[in-house]
This record gives structure tokens, C-alpha cells and sequence, in this order.
């Protein structure tokens, strides 16, 4: 689940100015290959589990420079972590070794703009 807030402004004709803010409780999993270690299982070497939180930020601008084009621009951050978790290590025997999982991060930054004609 995730909760969050969204702005939008129209401070001038053309110009929306607008910021969102998500707070996010996420349940993290993962599992991989090691397909270079000839003793560990295939096609799934390890899995990851572990519950943790993250935040979402934007901030955006989008000017109408005619009645169909439009520039944009677009800020975003992201940053979801994780608590300790679970690390399963798979054999080729059948068998397991299980382990802690070190806390996960994850952070992202965009820069991103844009330009849009819309069909009137």
C-alpha cells in the first residue's frame, strides 16, 4: 500500500507547475542466477526477502507554447530501503543455506522534458 498527496498549480495561463509526494510500504523480494557457480541450483541460485519503506518525489512544469504544443519538464526522486532480511543460497543437492540479508537500498534521480502535440 502507498499514501500520498498531489499539487497542481496554474499560476499563469499555459504554465501548470505541479509536485507529488508518495510514502510507500513495500514487501521486497528477489531471486537471481549464478550461472557461473557450477554448485549452486539453476535457474534459481538465491532468493531475497526483507519488508521495507520508500518515498516518491516529483516536481513538474509544463508550459503550452500554441493550442497544440506543449514543453514539459519533470524532477523525480526515488528511495526505497529495507530492513534486515532473508538470503536463501539454493545447492545443486537440493539443500539450502540460509542467511541474513543486509539492508537494501534503492535510489533513483530523472531529469526528464518533454515536448507534446495534442490532436484538437
Amino acid at each position: 500500500p502507498w499514501a500520498g498527496l498531489e499539487l497542481s498549480l496554474q499560476p499563469l495561463s499555459g504554465l501548470t507547475l505541479g509536485a507529488v509526494f508518495e510514502y510507500h510500504w513495500v514487501d521486497y523480494e528477489a531471486e537471481a542466477r549464478w550461472n557461473l557457480r557450477p554448485d549452486l541450483a539453476q535457474p534459481v541460485s538465491f532468493e531475497h526477502q526483507a519488508e521495507g519503506s520508500g518515498i516518491v518525489l516529483s516536481l513538474s512544469g509544463t508550459y503550452g507554447l500554441s493550442d497544440h504544443w506543449l514543453v514539459s519538464i519533470d524532477l523525480d526522486y526515488l528511495r526505497f530501503d529495507t530492513d534486515d532480511g532473508r538470503d536463501r543460497v539454493f545447492l545443486t543437492n537440493g539443500g539450502f543455506i540460509p542467511s541474513p540479508l543486509n539492508e537494501v537500498h534503492w535510489e533513483s534521480r530523472a531529469a526528464l522534458v518533454g515536448i507534446e502535440y495534442r490532436f484538437l
